[in-house]
C-alpha cells in the first residue's frame, strides 16, 4: 500500500521517499518472517528499483537501492530452482546496477558476465524465461556493450 501511494504522490509532483521508506520497512518486518518469501522480495527489490529510478533522476546516487535490490533478488534466486523467472528479475535489475556504474566510468564487467549467465539459465528454461531474456540480450547490447562507457567497462 505504502509503494502505490508513493507512485501516486510522485505522479502528482510530491517526494514519494517517505512512502517508499515505510514500504521498504513493511517489506522487512514481512521477510524477518519468512526470509525468503518470494512476494515480498520481489516487490521490496521493486521498491528499492522505484527508489533507485527517482534518485538519479533528481541526479542523487542511486548505487545504495540499486545494491539492495540486487540482493533482494540474489536470495529470492538461491531459494528456488524451478521458477525461471528470477533469473530474469536479478538479471533486469543487474542491469540496472551495471549501467549506473558504467556511466560513472566504472567497472561494471562483473556485472555483465553475471547477467549472461542468468540470461543463460533462463534461455536453456524455455518458455516465458527465454523470451525475456532475449528480449534482456538486446537491452545489455544497447545499454552496456555497445555504448562507449558500456564497451570500455564490460572486458
Amino acid at each position: 500500500m505504502h509503494a502505490y501511494r508513493a507512485q501516486y504522490l510522485g505522479s502528482l509532483g510530491e517526494d514519494p521517499t517517505p512512502w517508499w521508506g515505510a514500504a521498504i520497512d513493511a517489506y522487512d518486518r514481512c521477510l524477518e518472517i519468512q526470509p525468503d518469501h518470494p512476494v515480498a522480495l520481489v516487490r521490496c527489490a521493486g521498491v528499492h528499483s522505484a527508489r533507485a529510478a527517482y534518485a538519479r533522476d533528481r541526479g542523487d546516487d542511486p548505487q545504495e537501492d540499486l545494491n539492495a535490490a540486487v540482493r533482494r533478488l540474489e536470495v529470492l534466486h538461491g531459494s528456488r530452482t524451478d521458477r525461471p523467472g528470477d533469473a530474469t528479475r536479478l538479471a533486469q535489475a543487474l542491469i540496472e546496477r551495471a549501467s549506473w556504474v558504467a556511466s560513472r566510468g566504472e567497472d561494471s564487467g562483473a556485472d555483465v558476465a553475471r547477467i549472461a549467465a542468468l540470461l543463460g539459465e533462463a534461455s536453456q528454461a524455455g518458455g516465458e524465461a527465454a523470451v525475456e531474456a532475449e528480449r534482456l540480450a538486446k537491452v545489455v547490447k544497447e545499454r552496456l556493450l555497445d555504448s562507449p562507457s558500456g564497451e570500455s567497462n564490460s572486458r
